[in-house]
């Protein structure tokens, strides 16, 4: 909690992730509410409800794509910033002078967190004290855990170089068994994806080919039992919105590991839904 209550960094990200999800929220709520109280349980609501939905999540969508991204790219230059250091620190200069030397690279979204703690230490703040307050402004949970052994060291002395270029090393590990992660998982992901198109796609070529086909009006012809249009329309895009919405979660867990990450899918499918319901049955 020490750490979201300094200015700067984490606090400001989790500041606007929480009002990304509340604006999100709030007008998910809000609007399938309207609907609700103008068109009732009926297949238009259920179909602008598709619609509500991928518009209303979408900021959640596009927050997690942008965040993902900020994290991936901090965590990759995390492994060239230490290791930087360690050749600082091989060739024989001081820590400080090697974090300012640092600070002249460029590390991506790192750049910034690693310019205002050697801003600190210019100001008469200690080393350790600096890279507390780079702990509390680095977004992702590897570069803060980084931040705490790293102190630690600085703190209590000892072979900087073997600490950073093992750390360094542990890093790349992490990066590179999280790029393993995705590209062994990634044809689960291309699975459920085409399972739920497929769906729609059966549901529109159903749609058209049979029902429309052997319906006059709202009945059949005689030598079949009476099936209502719009009862099937509605029973199909019910079962697509659920699949929308738990395949998109799965997807989430499957490729990310946190089910909350499915939002941006479930945006995605969801409009794939609304399209196909809307111009295509």
């Amino acid at each position: 909690m020490e750490a979201l209550r300094r200015p700067g960094g984490t606090y400001i990200w989790v500041k606007i992730k929480l009002i990304v999800y509340l604006v999100s929220i709030s007008m998910a709520v809000v609007s399938l509410t309207l609907l609700y109280l103008i068109l009732g349980l009926t297949y238009d609501f259920r179909l602008s409800t598709t619609l509500a939905l991928a518009i209303s999540l979408s900021p959640i969508a596009v927050f997690q794509i942008l965040d993902s991204k900020l994290c991936t790219e901090i965590d990759e230059n995390l492994e060239r910033f230490l290791m930087d250091l360690a050749d600082a620190q091989l060739s024989g200069i001081t820590m400080i002078r090697a974090l300012e030397e640092a600070a002249n690279r460029s590390y991506g979204a790192l750049t910034g967190d690693i310019r205002y703690m050697v801003a600190r230490i210019q100001w008469g703040f200690t080393v350790e004290d600096a890279l507390q307050v780079f702990k509390s402004r680095v977004i992702t949970a590897l570069s803060r855990r980084i931040a705490t052994l790293v102190a630690e060291a600085v703190r209590y002395g000892g072979d900087l170089v073997t600490v950073f270029k093992g750390t360094a090393e542990f890093v790349r590990k992490i990066n590179d068994l999280r790029r393993e992660r995705w590209r062994k998982l990634r044809p689960y992901v291309i699975v459920f994806y085409t399972s739920i198109i497929l769906l729609l796609i059966l549901a529109a070529i159903i749609f058209k080919g049979f029902i429309e086909a052997i319906t006059v009006g709202e009945t059949v012809s005689p030598i079949f039992l009476t099936i209502d249009k719009l009862w099937f329309k509605t029973a199909m895009l019910d079962l697509a919105i659920i699949e929308s919405i738990f395949g998109g979660l799965s997807i989430g867990k499957v490729s990310e590991g946190t089910v909350k990450a499915g939002v941006k899918h479930i945006v995605t499918l969801m409009l794939a839904t609304y399209i196909t319901f809307r111009f295509f049955m």
